[in-house]
């Protein structure tokens, strides 16, 4: 591996979360024109059935979905990982994977649902496919009216989220991880929150704590932009 020469910014590879896209998550909350402006190169892929109006309808088709993100980002290797709700997992998953392949990692809106299976999938497709019950949470109303906006085919969003579940992260695989992790969520966020295991399993994780933002909030929030931009270039 050559080392990057002090005055070229390191690529930054941006995974958006469920539902989402490249475009909508990142483009759209400008995330890209920040880190663009700031000299930073982007790769920034659609996870395997999003950012497309139709996609396939099957929920096996997303059962390898991180080996089919492995094989979309090809053979990068020191490039920062920023990854929202989904992509954040991913981001992880790939770090245990390839030890050389990130130099600091930005997890926003993952706690320690790491550790589990995929939870409230088929109430997610249900509204996908039925609409949304009169008593929904705000929250999960929300994201669903999220992956509406995003173009996304919504049978294959809820193809995706009853996938067959790949195994959730354990401590073990997560402790030899040695790059710099920032850890990003809403005390509102109760999709992932707590988080307090994972920071245990993540010795080299920082956290940044936003008072009263949920799952929706927190990724287009100004103020996070400003203070990953002051972590990517302190």
């Amino acid at each position: 591996m050559t080392a990057t020469p002090a005055n070229v910014r390191p690529p930054v590879l941006l995974l958006h979360g469920w539902g989402g896209s490249f475009r909508h998550t990142w483009q759209r909350l400008g995330w890209v024109d920040c880190l663009t402006h700031a000299g930073y190169p982007v790769i920034g892929p659609d996870l395997p059935g999003h950012g497309v109006p139709q996609a396939a309808h099957d929920p096996l088709a997303y059962a390898e979905i991180a080996d089919d993100v492995d094989r979309l980002i090809g053979h990068h290797q020191d490039v920062i990982g920023i990854g929202y709700s989904l992509g954040a997992k991913l981001l992880l998953t790939l770090a245990t994977r390839h030890p050389r392949l990130f130099r600091q990692l930005v997890l926003i809106g993952i706690g320690d649902n790491a550790f589990k299976p995929l939870g409230a999938s088929e109430a997610l497709a249900r509204a996908l496919r039925e609409g949304l019950p009169p008593d929904a949470p705000k929250t999960l109303a929300r994201l669903i009216d999220d992956v509406r906006a995003s173009g996304n085919d919504p049978e294959a969003m809820a193809a995706c989220i009853t996938r067959p579940q790949e195994s959730p992260l354990s401590d073990a695989q997560l402790a030899p991880l040695s790059v710099p992790i920032l850890i990003v969520n809403g005390t509102a966020d109760h999709f992932v929150l707590p988080q307090d295991r994972l920071l245990a399993a993540l010795p080299c994780a920082e956290t940044v704590i936003f008072d009263g933002f949920d799952h929706m909030d927190v990724i287009a929030r100004s103020e996070l932009m400003d203070a990953v931009l002051a972590r990517l270039q302190g």
